[in-house]
């Protein structure tokens, strides 16, 4: 905030000092060295950030104790119990500082080099796969951090807050009667968030209706993490939905057998679209970057914004929460969100065949099936320069990761929706509006390619441009890496 406003202080001045006003020229000085003052302590406080999450706690990927030194885990469904926050995904031992020194940074890069060299393959990485994903664990340098923190995180830091000020003014004038709210039909809302998102992947079967002849498509979540108005976690057995495929509206919800509300089932769907079941993306990323491809600029960008962004949601996150509830932006406290990012995330992610059978009904499921095949020729074609990358985690984490985003944002046209029936999800309810203003949509500009469309590099031009023939709506908005 010190420097926002030294910042804008020092614009201030300088818009004197070039209109000539003699009297005021002197308030120039002042400007710029609290420009220089908040500079300094944001800095210092970026640092500090970097010395007690990353500096002696990871570790690169080419040693034994990162997570993502295993090969990615399977994409299997099992059942896991309620995770400890303070516990998950962490190692249980501190990690000796030398693990995460420069120095071996260095020497893996390298090795790097040395294996690039002599042509063989990138054998460095365990050939063993990893038990569970792990959404925040790659180390990253001092600088590579500084410059997230001074590139990226300003942006998203500046729709966050822009965001969450309409909406707390928008929630105002509603509450006063003003129409504000856009019309709703919370069924025909259910049936996008189903067929038009990433909770495709709970698709189940398909059937008759014997009743009204529909033929209805059945999606279904086992071990539901249910956030309580306390701010607890609870997790409710089965999550069940249905929806007719070709009038894409909701027939019916039930969590645990008790029948939802449409405009209930519209929160508790979103609410595991930007948790839980979101967090897997981020997750399985990690074994879809390799920061240390110092030949290829393009990748090893993607692997330091992404490994920022991972942070930023799970170790950063929960206390944007709790300031959100000690300056009354929001009614319940979400401080222990981390507790379900973990939960999906120990849950690992279901196998999902099935969801072929969507594709008629879904343009979203249609493109994603098509435009991995060619993902897959692509990569192969370009695997020499994609050392330490794996495939499927790389297409999560681009193009899935970024269409989730992108199709949230179209399916809730307006946060206000999210108005449950029942107060039991007043709270998740509240979380669904706050995250869909701030955390949804693309964060503001930054200084480099995101988009496949706008890369230089051949790769994600190549998959573009065969993405684009198949819908080239959706092929726009594919991301080359996590940056929202």
């Amino acid at each position: 905030m010190l420097l926002i406003v030294s910042f804008i202080a020092f614009l201030s001045a300088g818009f004197v000092e070039a209109t000539g006003v003699p009297d005021l020229r002197m308030a120039m000085w002042p400007a710029a060295l609290l420009l220089v003052l908040g500079t300094c302590v944001y800095v210092r406080s970026v640092r500090a950030l970097w010395d007690h999450h990353i500096r002696f706690a990871r570790v690169d990927r080419s040693h034994p104790r990162c997570p993502s030194h295993l090969r990615r885990p399977s994409v299997r469904r099992k059942k896991v119990a309620s995770v400890d926050s303070a516990t998950a995904g962490r190692v249980a031992d501190p990690v000796p500082v030398r693990l995460a020194s420069k120095a071996t940074t260095s020497e893996a890069r390298t090795r790097l080099r040395a294996t690039e060299a002599e042509g063989e393959s990138f054998q460095r990485l365990s050939k063993s796969k990893a038990q569970d994903l792990d959404m925040d664990h790659l180390h990253i340098s001092w600088v590579d951090f500084l410059w997230a923190y001074l590139v990226v995180a300003p942006s998203a830091a500046g729709l966050a807050l822009t965001g969450l000020a309409v909406l707390l003014l928008r929630q105002w004038l509603h509450r006063i009667g003003c129409p504000v709210r856009r019309p709703c039909d919370p069924r025909r809302v259910v049936g996008r968030l189903l067929l038009e998102s990433m909770e495709v992947v709970q698709y189940e079967c398909m059937y008759k209706d014997e009743a009204s002849g529909a033929v209805v498509a059945r999606f279904r979540w086992k071990d539901f993490a249910v956030v309580q108005n306390d701010g607890s976690m609870r997790i409710a057995e089965t999550l069940v939905a249905t929806v007719d495929v070709d009038t894409k509206r909701m027939v019916s919800a039930a969590l645990d057998g008790r029948e939802l509300d449409p405009s209930d089932a519209m929160v508790l769907i979103f609410f595991h679209s930007i948790s839980s079941g979101h967090a897997k993306l981020h997750a399985l990323a990690n074994w879809g970057v390799n920061h240390m491809l110092i030949e290829d600029r393009v990748l090893q960008q993607c692997a330091i914004v992404t490994a920022a962004y991972n942070f930023f949601g799970r170790t950063r996150f929960p206390t944007y929460a709790k300031a959100w509830y000690d300056f009354g932006v929001s009614t319940y406290d979400h401080s222990r969100i981390d507790q379900v990012f973990d939960h999906g995330v120990k849950a690992g992610i279901r196998a999902h065949p099935e969801t072929r059978q969507l594709m008629p009904h879904s343009d979203l499921c249609n493109f994603v099936v098509k435009v991995r095949r060619q993902f897959i020729r692509a990569f192969e074609k370009y695997e020499d320069r994609m050392l330490g990358i794996d495939m499927e985690a790389l297409f999560v984490g681009t193009v899935l990761h970024s269409l989730d985003h992108q199709n949230l944002e179209w399916n809730i046209e307006d946060p206000l929706w999210f108005a449950p029936v029942s107060p039991d999800f007043a709270a998740m309810a509240e979380f669904c509006r706050l995250v869909r203003v701030g955390f949804v949509e693309d964060i503001w500009s930054v200084p480099f390619a995101r988009r496949f469309r706008e890369a230089s590099h051949p790769f994600f031009k190549e998959v573009y441009e065969r993405g684009a023939r198949i819908n080239k709506r959706l092929a726009d908005h594919m991301d080359i890496c996590i940056t929202k």
